[in-house]
Order: structure tokens, then C-alpha cells, then sequence
């Protein structure tokens, strides 16, 4: 009583008169209304906090994964990096970096990726697997392409990769802002300093080399900073809006948070997001133009939770010795990334997301352009598979537009249905009767016609059977061999230039003339630079017979199929199944001792000339599809020494002037076909082309022999050495030659004297 005399007291006030019952009922009724009063308004106050735009939910969601993944168990971090794995060997491991996990330790840090490296190579090689090894280091926030070594050798071998700048990176931001000019190099050094404010802090600055002058506005040279590190970025805007860009970045230096520092300082495009570098006396939340926050969905207090826009697109790795391979890194874009781009109206360019590859995008990409038919087999194909499914297709189309099959002549007094049924029921048993002179009734079945649609269907999959037996006991062996030899075609191409531009490299470099024709004597005869191994590859493809005999059995089996179609076809015509009419009897069953159903009735087939014109054209076809057949087939008996022929000009072909060529049905003259059908993925093809017709109009074209020889005409050098003059003074009136004259080498193209090897061109690719 005590306590609801003090409530009483609280909410009515003090008084004189007593606290009765009722009186403590409605406080006590009011005091759960008050309650349920605050609870509203705190629901309210929790409602207001929530951000309503689906970006700023975003973001917040964000700054909260980030922190759960500093306050989870190491494996759970360690197995969302093993889901993220982009790429991996028995060197290297590629993960996709998360936002705001940072690379190594510091205070109030719990997880990083170093502490998680241990238990990551144990998911992926067991327990007794040694630790992962950093290989290089990321931003906090930034995320991306990742990359960590097997063990400490190759760690070493990669950062010095890394060191010496041969590792080519790739990076996506959007900035705030629109750099100008669109695309360029900044080249500015950049140092650490720490900088004074209310909170004493470290930050990277530039450390020009250079300043304007106030006065006379020139760039005057200032003294260099010993402790600023060189740093160099390239850059190039992809897409742009009225507040913001979005651009490709390429570091071509290392320094500690480059990117960031050149773009808010150097460029004044801050990275969005960035709220380290936007200011440089303070550390305060990014200030926003209205445009953007308008389009973010933000408000400008609300821009402390907004995410580094700063993304590791892709990393080009090289590997092997001489870095003759190479890996190709890409990393999608994470979500938040692509959100902003949507809000910001940035158009995001077709980034090709290519598969991580070893050094063989050349390869693959012919792989995928090699046609493994010759165009004559392809055509065959077309028509003996594509003709009858294409009649059939019209056939039943004209047959459900219709809709009767077949026209039966009922007696008068039949009524619909009953000429209906008689009609129904001749389809169903087409069966043609006729009574012989004996009066005994002989039944002839006109099913097949029912069959016949069907029976091209049959004839449509089963000339497609041969093609399947080419394309899975053939042609995976067949473009094995093509990708080799055309790979090692433009690569003997490509030595025999790098051949001429050592020879005019030792033409300059060489004090003595006589020097330089001992070197080329000696490379025409030794050959050196030459590798036998694709004539030897070629030569050994004489003795193989595997393509050849299943190219013969795929054509004698489209030969004999098409020869028992051709025979059904005909057979139909010639037992009489083609016909229009017939006579039909539906006395069976109940209505046999029907007296008024007459014992026949005629009939008469309403696309008898459909079926007719079908079978006569789809025979008619194939017969002129055997003489193609035939003709495929006679092609092995022959060379095709067109090829041969013009890649005899590299000095490491001679196939036809040694006459190693021996009986053509083999495997060498079936990959012939193809690499002329093919021709267009030979890219020397084309170059040797020119250089033999070129050769044809030289005034000395019987001292070519080779392209070497014309390439080093081509590159102003002659190609025989000149011979010595014998006449002397008292002969013709002039002085003898010296020795150094005799052996100078004569300019045929004076205009082009002085262009070395830059006159000669390898394939683009550059191969060797």
C-alpha cells in the first residue's frame, strides 16, 4: 500500500486526500499506457536510424560483415577464402581478397589473412600441408586478385617479379569526379609524412620533383626528398557521369597506397570512399557533391559507412624461364561495386572475364576457329542430313492445314459420321483389295505410305552417322596435330627473320665486311637457327595411317548409305506402293453381314503427289551427292603440294626438293586438306605468299632460294658475296680495288640503308 501511495503521489500529485482503490487501478492503467507510449516512440526512433535506401542498407550491411569477419573463428574465414579461390597449381594459390580484412596484423586486429594462410593450405592439401606464403600485399579495404605461393622459394621468386616490375596489374575504382586529360601517366614521387592536427596521424603525400613558380610560371626544379620513393600510374577513364568516373588503373611501381595518394592528390579525384586521402589536415568522412549522394541514395552523414571503391581487377603473371608463359588473373567486381555503378548511371564496359590460362591464348583461340571438315564433306553433310528433314517438315505442315489424309467415296445413303468412320477406318488399315479372275479376293498393304514420312526422319539420322564417327575417332587427333604444325609453320617463319635481323645486326656492329659474309656463309650452310623438327614431325605423319582410314571408312559408309537409300527410294516406286487409289472394305467385325454396305469402297490418298515429288527429288539428290562422295574420296590419291610449295621457301621445309613425299594415301596428306581449308589461321601463310610473288619480279630471282635470302635484300643487303676484279690500272686506266672496297657490301635499297631490323616484321604474336 505504501508503494501505490507513492505511484499515486508520482502521477496525480500530492494532496490531502487519502489513495483509494480505484484511484490506484487508473494509475496503474495510465502507467502501462505511458509504457506502451515509450516503447512506440523507441520503435519509432529505431525506424528513423534504419537507412530506407537500398544502397545505404547495403553499406551498412557491409561495415557489419566486415566485422563479423574480424570476430569469427579463423576457419570460417579461411574456408570463404577456400569458396573464393580464383586459380591454383602446385605454385600458387589465387584468392579473391574480401573488403576490410587486412593483410597482416595490427592492434584491435583479430583475423588477417597471414593468421588463416596455415589453416587455408591445410584445407586444400591436407594437415601436413606447409603453410601458404605472401607474395604481395592489398589494402585493408581493397579488394581483388590475390596472389600466395606453395612454399618460400616461389614466394621469393615472385616478389622479386614484383620487384622488378615484369608483373602487369590491373585495377578498377571510381573516383569522384573526372579526370582530365581522359587518359595518362602520373609520374610523381611520393613520400610519408606525418601531418598535424587535432589527431596527429601518418599519410603517403607526393614529393614533386618540380613546382610552378608564381612569378614567371614556369616549372622550376626543387630539391628531392631522400626519403621519396619513385611511383608511376597509369590511367584511363572507361566511363564517366557528372560527378563521377570510373577508371583503369595500372601501377607500374609498388609504393604503399599509390593508387590513392595519385588520384586525390595528383589527379583530384579521390578514390570514393577513400576518407583517409580526401582530406590531407584532417580524418573526416568523405564529402560528397549533391549529385552523387542524390544518386547513391545518401546523405551526407551517412558517408563514414561508404566502402573504398578500389578494386585488384587482374594480374599478369609471368612463369617459366624468360617468362616465355604467362597467367592471366581476373576478379569479378564485387556487389556493392556494381550497385554504385548502377546508381551512378556509369556504363560498365564489357569486361572480358577471360579464364585463368598458362600461356596459351593463341592456342586456344585457334582451337576454337579450326574447322574440322573439309568444305566439301561439310556440304555433303548439309544436304544428305538437312534435305529430308526439310521435306518432311513441309509434309506434315501441309498435313495438319488440312487435316484429312484421305478421301473415301461413301455410298449416298451414308450419312457424315458413317462417311467419317469410313474414312477413319481405311486409313487405319490401307489395305488395298482386288479380286483376281477366280473371284478370290487378294489383299496388297499400302502401309508404307503411312511409314513414309517416318522412314526420311530415319534416313535423315542415319546419314548422320558417319560425321559423328569422324568428329569422335578423328577429329580431336586431327586438331591436335593441325594446332602443332600451324604453330610451328609461323614459328619457322619467324626464326628466319630474327635470322636476317642477327645478320644486319652483325652488318653494323662488324668492323670488317668480311666478318659479316663468314656469318651468313655460315648460316646458310649450318642452319643453326633452323629446327627440323616440324619436317621431321611431317615426314614421320607419312607412316601414320589412322586419319586416312577412318576418312575412308566415314566416305565409303555416307557412299553406301546413300546408295540403300537411293534403293528404298526405288523400291518404292517400282512394287507399286505409290499409288493414289485403292479399294478399301470395312465389312468386318459387326458389319460384315451388313447387306447394305457395298463389299469395296474406292479411296483415294490426298498427298500421294506430295510423297511422290519428295521420294523422287530426296533420290535424285543423292544420287548427284555420289560423284562428291567419289570425288573426296579420289583426293587422297594425289598431293596437295600447293601448301608444301610456298613453304618451301624456309630453309627448314624440304619435303618436295628432297622427295621424301612417298605413296599420298596417309596421314600427312589428310592434314594438307585441312591446313588448306584452315589457311586462313596460318598467319605466315599470307606473308610467304607476298614474298614468293615479290620473288617473281626480282631481277636475280634464281640467287632466292630462300626467305632468308630475300629478306635480306629486302633489308638492303645483297645477297652473294661480291667476287674480286682482276683488271688493274694499265688495263683500263684506273686504280686497282683495295680489299676493303671489294668487300663492302652494296645497297640495293638506298633509301632503306639505315633501317636495320626495323625493315623486318615477325608475326604479331611474336613467337619464336
Amino acid at each position: 500500500m505504501a508503494a501505490c501511495g507513492r505511484l499515486g503521489l508520482l502521477l496525480c500529485g500530492a494532496g490531502p486526500r487519502p489513495f483509494s482503490a480505484s484511484q490506484a487501478l487508473g494509475a496503474a492503467a495510465t502507467a502501462e499506457q505511458l509504457a506502451q507510449k515509450l516503447r512506440a516512440q523507441q520503435r519509432e526512433e529505431s525506424r528513423g536510424k534504419a537507412p530506407k535506401s537500398p544502397l545505404s542498407r547495403r553499406v551498412r550491411q557491409l561495415d557489419r560483415f566486415s566485422k563479423q569477419l574480424q570476430r569469427v573463428h579463423p576457419n570460417v574465414l579461411a574456408k570463404a577464402l577456400k569458396n573464393g579461390i580464383l586459380y591454383q597449381n602446385e605454385k600458387i594459390v589465387v584468392i579473391n581478397k574480401p573488403y576490410g580484412i587486412p593483410v597482416h596484423g595490427g592492434p584491435g586486429v583479430r583475423n588477417c589473412i597471414t593468421d588463416v594462410l596455415p589453416i587455408l593450405a591445410k584445407m586444400l592439401d591436407g594437415m601436413k600441408a606447409e603453410p601458404l606464403h605472401l607474395c604481395h600485399r592489398l589494402d585493408k579495404e581493397t579488394t581483388g586478385v590475390m596472389v600466395v605461393a606453395r612454399n618460400s622459394d616461389i614466394a621469393y621468386e615472385i616478389q622479386h617479379l614484383f620487384k622488378t616490375r615484369q608483373v602487369e596489374k590491373n585495377y578498377r575504382a571510381i573516383v569522384v569526379g573526372v579526370p582530365v586529360p581522359s587518359e595518362g601517366l602520373v609520374d610523381i614521387p611520393i613520400v610519408e609524412k606525418e601531418v598535424q592536427s587535432h589527431q596527429s596521424h601518418y599519410k603517403m603525400t607526393l614529393a614533386p620533383n618540380y613546382h610552378l613558380s608564381s612569378e614567371e610560371g614556369k616549372l622550376v626544379k626543387v630539391r628531392k626528398d631522400r626519403a621519396a620513393q619513385s611511383a608511376v600510374t597509369r590511367y584511363r577513364v572507361l566511363a564517366s557521369s557528372a560527378s563521377c568516373s570510373l577508371l583503369e588503373l595500372q601501377p607500374i611501381t609498388g609504393v604503399k597506397h599509390q593508387l590513392r595518394v595519385h588520384l586525390a592528390y595528383g589527379l583530384g579525384c579521390p578514390v570514393l570512399g577513400d576518407h583517409k586521402y580526401s582530406h590531407w589536415s584532417k580524418l573526416a568522412p568523405q564529402k560528397l557533391p549533391e549529385d552523387a549522394l542524390r544518386r547513391l541514395g545518401l546523405e551526407q552523414a551517412k558517408a563514414r559507412h561508404l566502402p573504398l571503391h578500389l578494386h585488384a581487377h587482374g594480374l599478369a603473371l609471368p612463369l617459366g624461364t624468360g617468362g616465355d608463359k604467362q597467367i592471366d588473373l581476373v576478379c569479378k567486381l564485387p556487389v556493392f561495386f556494381k550497385i554504385s555503378l548502377e546508381r551512378l548511371k556509369l556504363k560498365v564496359p564489357e569486361f572480358q572475364e577471360k579464364k585463368t590460362t598458362t600461356g596459351q591464348n593463341p592456342s586456344s583461340s585457334r582451337a576454337k576457329g579450326l574447322r574440322l571438315e573439309l568444305p566439301s564433306d561439310r556440304i555433303v553433310k548439309f544436304v544428305a542430313v538437312g534435305l529430308p528433314l526439310f521435306l518432311v517438315s513441309l509434309a506434315f505442315a501441309q498435313e495438319f492445314s488440312t487435316g484429312s489424309k484421305i478421301s473415301c467415296f461413301s455410298p449416298t445413303n451414308f450419312t457424315g459420321k458413317q462417311s467419317a468412320y469410313v474414312d477413319t477406318s481405311c486409313w487405319d488399315s490401307l489395305t488395298h483389295l482386288e479380286f483376281d479372275a477366280a473371284g478370290n479376293a487378294i489383299a496388297k498393304s499400302l502401309w508404307t505410305l503411312k511409314a513414309f514420312p517416318y522412314s526420311l526422319l530415319v534416313i535423315a539420322v542415319v546419314m548422320y552417322l558417319p560425321y559423328l564417327l569422324w568428329r569422335y575417332a578423328a577429329a580431336p587427333a586431327l586438331n591436335c596435330d593441325m594446332l602443332f604444325i600451324i604453330d610451328e609453320l609461323d614459328k619457322s617463319y619467324n626464326r628466319s627473320i630474327r635470322l636476317v635481323q642477327h645478320m644486319v645486326k652483325v652488318r653494323e656492329a662488324s668492323p670488317e665486311p668480311g666478318l659479316f659474309w663468314e656469318e651468313f656463309e655460315r648460316a646458310r650452310k649450318e642452319r643453326y637457327f633452323e629446327f627440323p623438327l616440324l619436317e621431321r614431325y611431317l615426314a614421320c605423319k607419312q607412316h601414320s595411317h589412322h586419319l586416312v582410314c577412318t576418312y575412308l571408312l566415314r566416305n565409303l559408309l555416307l557412299l553406301l548409305l546413300l546408295t540403300a537409300a537411293c534403293l528404298y527410294l526405288g523400291f518404292l516406286h517400282v512394287t507399286g506402293v505409290f499409288q493414289d487409289e485403292f479399294s478399301c472394305s470395312i465389312k468386318t467385325g459387326l458389319l460384315q453381314d451388313e447387306p447394305q454396305i457395298p463389299d469395296l469402297i474406292p479411296c483415294k490418298l490426298v498427298f500421294f503427289s506430295v510423297f511422290q515429288i519428295i521420294s523422287i527429288l530426296t533420290g535424285g539428290v543423292y544420287i548427284l551427292l555420289m560423284p562428291v562422295v567419289i570425288y573426296n574420296v579420289l583426293q587422297l590419291c594425289q598431293w596437295d603440294k600447293r601448301l608444301l610449295s610456298i613453304y618451301e621457301m624456309l630453309p627448314a621445309f624440304d619435303l618436295l626438293s628432297r622427295k621424301m613425299l612417298t605413296c599420298p594415301i596417309n596421314d600427312l596428306n589428310i592434314i594438307l586438306l585441312f591446313l588448306r581449308a584452315n589457311i586462313s589461321e596460318v598467319k605466315s601463310f599470307s606473308r610467304l605468299s607476298a614474298v614468293c610473288t615479290l620473288r617473281e619480279t626480282t631481277s636475280n630471282k634464281q640467287h632466292i632460294d630462300t626467305v632468308v635470302d630475300f629478306m635480306t635484300l629486302l633489308a638492303g643487303l645483297e645477297i652473294s658475296k661480291p667476287k674480286y676484279q682482276a683488271c688493274t690500272g694499265e688495263a683500263d686506266g684506273d686504280a686497282p680495288l683495295t680489299q676493303n672496297k671489294v668487300l663492302e657490301m652494296k645497297s640495293t635499297l638506298e633509301a632503306k640503308g639505315n633501317a636495320g631490323p626495323k625493315a623486318l616484321a615477325a608475326l604479331p604474336d611474336g613467337r619464336s
